[in-house]
């Protein structure tokens, strides 16, 4: 079985599937959000909610098992998609294209409308299917389920490419540009066997919906912030080779910036360790690394995230925007002017330059736009993110302390004679 697919029975279990987080987050420095170990997770996030979601009915629970053992013991890729279609919410009477039930036949349902974003779409074998809360939503639009990439009537419309004409300078943006796209269902037909969950008619049941839609996403959140973690790691080694190779490493104002790039990613650290080390026991029997350790560090990671991907632009310099690459060093015409006026008697001048060619990527380049984009928002913004926190966050003690400590509870008067 795919180590990505390993039962998170134990402390053990969860540190040898972050093993496996690393090992894929590694290869890529963290920029590849929804390679297929990600994908697995979100399975195995689906089957432990299993029975929640098929809500006692025992042909969903079935169809949620074979679909997971299908997908997992054939190396199935499957993309998502939660998401609706953006569109202008003051407009009055505008159809705003959600996915959802137009027809019901003895073979199964038809849906029609569209999702977003359903990365690495084109190269899948699967859609999975989600519906997240919001507000008036109709039971229609409820749907879990689970179809064939080329199911009759499914559309996948891709966002531009954000691959560069030329590689050379470019070592990430042409080899982890993951696509993002639309799904667009044209009257798809949902067989029974596909069918996870549907919403009784009548109204929607709001609480249930976030508690198995949550329920699913709090295995994702796990990796989203491991790799994270990778990601962070590469900023702050690229932020420390790069002001090395300037000759300004010892500088005052670069070792309190790099500092505080380590120290953000400590705190990462720290907050990972203690998810996983304290675990929480799942809807379907397993090991949860702790949810509010991580919704934690999502907040700060989403906090953060913009500021360190500047303060990597500042430490790099103009040289980040015009360093050469391989083409114009090796061009036939200027290539030794450029290396007699960019490169002269210093050793470790193109190894600069890759640094900063990477730096490029991740922080100027249209790719590393979608990346910063795709930080912020893939697990929800930071809105989101502190309000679930919140929900979760018991501040009973420190509420206490403080009434105590304000003399408004007799531990508090107490406390403060023994002081004085």
């Amino acid at each position: 079985i795919n180590a990505s697919y390993r039962a998170l029975d134990s402390i053990a279990a969860i540190g040898q599937r972050r093993e496996t987080i690393d090992f894929w987050a590694r290869r890529s420095g963290g920029v590849a959000g929804r390679i297929p170990d990600y994908q697995a997770i979100i399975n195995c996030g689906l089957y432990d909610m299993r029975h929640v979601i098929a809500a006692g009915n025992p042909q969903w629970l079935e169809n949620i098992e074979n679909w997971f053992f299908r997908v997992r013991d054939n190396n199935l890729l499957q993309t998502h998609a939660f998401a609706d279609a953006p569109r202008d919410r003051n407009t009055p009477g505008a159809d705003p294209g959600y996915l959802k039930i137009v027809e019901r036949r003895a073979g199964g349902i038809v849906i029609n409308g569209a999702k977003s974003i359903a990365t690495i779409a084109p190269f899948a074998d699967e859609f999975l299917g989600l519906t997240s809360p919001r507000p008036g939503m109709q039971a229609e639009e409820v749907l879990f389920f689970s179809l064939p990439m080329n199911a009759d009537g499914l559309h996948i419309i891709c966002r531009e490419s954000l691959i560069p004409r030329a590689e050379a300078g470019h070592p990430l943006a042409p080899h982890w540009d993951e696509l993002d796209a639309y799904m667009i269902f044209d009257h798809v037909l949902v067989p029974n066997d596909r069918i996870f969950h549907l919403q009784p008619e009548g109204e929607v049941d709001i609480n249930l919906l976030g508690q198995m839609f949550f329920g699913i996403l709090s295995w994702p959140l796990w990796h989203i912030l491991a790799r994270a973690s990778v990601k962070l790691e590469l900023l702050i080694g690229l932020a420390d080779s790069i002001t090395d190779h300037l000759g300004k490493r010892q500088d005052p104002a670069v070792i309190a910036t790099l500092a505080n790039m380590a120290i953000h990613l400590e705190a990462i650290s720290a907050l990972l360790y203690r998810a996983e080390h304290e675990p929480v026991p799942s809807a379907g029997g397993m090991l949860l690394p702790n949810p509010r350790q991580i919704t934690a560090g999502r907040v700060a990671v989403v906090d953060n995230h913009p500021q360190l991907l500047q303060q990597l632009r500042e430490l790099s310099g103009s040289g980040i925007m015009m360093s050469p690459s391989s083409r114009e060093l090796d061009h036939p015409d200027i290539g030794a002017l450029m290396r007699a006026n960019f490169v002269g008697n210093d050793p470790r001048a193109t190894n600069r330059f890759a640094l900063q060619k990477l730096a490029w990527d991740l922080t100027c380049d249209s790719f590393g736009s979608r990346q910063l984009l795709f930080e912020m928002l893939n697990a929800g913004g930071a809105q989101l993110n502190k309000t679930m926190f919140m929900e979760t966050c018991d501040l009973t003690d420190a509420r206490q302390l403080a009434m105590d400590l304000a003399g408004i509870g007799r531990e508090g008067i107490d406390l403060l004679k023994k002081v004085r």
